[in-house]
């Protein structure tokens, strides 16, 4: 790398430069005018051509100098900007998670302003996937996913049991109804995912003949499901950890008081070496209140 010429001559040549005076850049400088003569002096001599043309209380810049002036101006420019970024940033953490669209559309969205204003530090990037994630070489500190089971080969934490339960938009409410019952339901359609053994279970403990209901589309989504539910579409069969923030909302209501056990249990993983990190710390404990 080429030999550069000192800091301290180039910031005081472009304060000279700027001020068109020796004398003001020594105030903003807060050192002697001769101090800034003698800085400038040198670097003429490390450049080899001058700066400015003197005359008695008067300098002007040289055609070099002000070509010179504009580089330096911008160059100190850029490095200010750059330090003010990295003091900026200092303190901030990087959390990266991956998250099934479904939970973060339903579950994590709606909450996520109250783990920002809890830590303002912690930069939260959020990846959507239904992928399988592989934390030790994708890039990502947490994974939430549906499953069966977890990962054995990872730290994992049961955020909810599998749980599925019938709701329903107050829309489909008439007549000053409080609420809907077992008997309404051959009025309206059943939603449901792909499968739809959850609505069979739970029409059979309840005594009633899945032949006499209509099952309308299929949703393989279950965030998909909820927002069907929400618009008034029909009786939707979702997991309940799903709706939970719509129920309170007052955009969806339960329909009876019991669901239907699922082997899609909710969990939050991460590599057993990296779990102790303070982002993480920090992510778990608010996943963890806002489960309550």
């Amino acid at each position: 790398m080429q030999k550069l010429p000192p800091l301290a001559g180039l910031k005081a040549f472009e304060c000279a430069a700027r001020h068109q005076s020796f004398t003001n850049a020594a105030k903003e400088l807060n050192v002697t005018q001769a101090a800034v003569s003698q800085q400038i002096k040198q670097l003429e001599y490390h450049l080899g051509f001058e700066l400015f043309t003197r005359r008695p209380r008067q300098i002007a810049l040289t055609e070099k100098g002000a070509g010179l002036a504009i580089i330096v101006r911008k160059a100190l420019s850029d490095i200010g900007e750059k330090i003010s970024n990295l003091q900026s940033n200092a303190n901030e953490e990087i959390l990266n998670i991956s998250v099934v669209p479904s939970f973060a559309m339903s579950w994590l969205i709606p909450r996520i302003a109250s783990f920002h204003t809890a830590h303002p530090t912690i930069d939260l990037r959020i990846h959507t996937s239904e992928d399988y994630v592989d934390l030790a070489t994708d890039g990502f500190d947490l994974v939430f996913r549906i499953t069966k089971a977890p990962d054995p080969g990872l730290e994992c934490t049961l955020l909810a049991t599998g749980h599925a339960i019938p709701v329903y938009s107050p829309k489909l409410l008439t007549d000053g109804k409080p609420r809907l019952e077992l008997d309404d339901l051959q009025h309206f359609t059943l939603l449901h995912r792909t499968d739809i053994e959850p609505w069979r279970i739970w029409l059979a403990r309840h005594g009633l003949d899945r032949e006499s209901y209509n099952f309308g589309s299929s949703y393989n989504r279950a965030g998909a499901l909820v927002m069907a539910a929400i618009a008034g579409q029909g009786i939707a069969m979702v997991p309940a950890l799903l709706a939970s923030f719509e129920i309170d909302q007052g955009n969806l209501c339960v329909l009876g008081l019991e669901g239907v056990e699922t082997e899609a249990n909710t969990y939050l993983m991460g590599l057993k070496d990296t779990v102790h990190k303070p982002a993480i710390i920090a992510f778990k404990h608010w996943v963890d209140q806002q489960m309550g």
